[in-house]
């Protein structure tokens, strides 16, 4: 049953138009599975958002900027889940 609830919510965040929440969709939801530091690279993490790597580098720059996470070539550290979480959930003109 929680495979199945996963996939749900990997459908629902895909449908996300704006690519920057797509990407906090997936990494807060990637940290509840493993843990920290994330082991992604920016073309990775693009694949499992549906954006491109000029979208995830962006993103990446906005979370980091806002305390959110910070990140190296290889792997990301969330450092505020529950944020990442409420941008993700956030309406579009939020």
């Amino acid at each position: 049953m929680m495979s199945v609830e996963t996939l749900l919510e990997v459908v629902h965040d895909l449908q996300k138009p704006q690519a920057d929440r797509r990407i906090a969709s997936v990494l807060q939801r990637t940290i509840r599975i493993g843990g920290a530091p994330l082991p992604l690279t920016q073309i990775e993490l693009g694949i499992m958002a549906n954006a491109s790597r000029k979208q995830v580098n962006a993103a990446l720059k906005q979370f980091k900027d806002a305390g959110r996470l910070t990140h190296t070539c290889r792997s990301i550290i969330v450092n505020d889940v529950n944020a990442l979480r409420r941008y993700a959930e956030a309406e579009m003109n939020d």
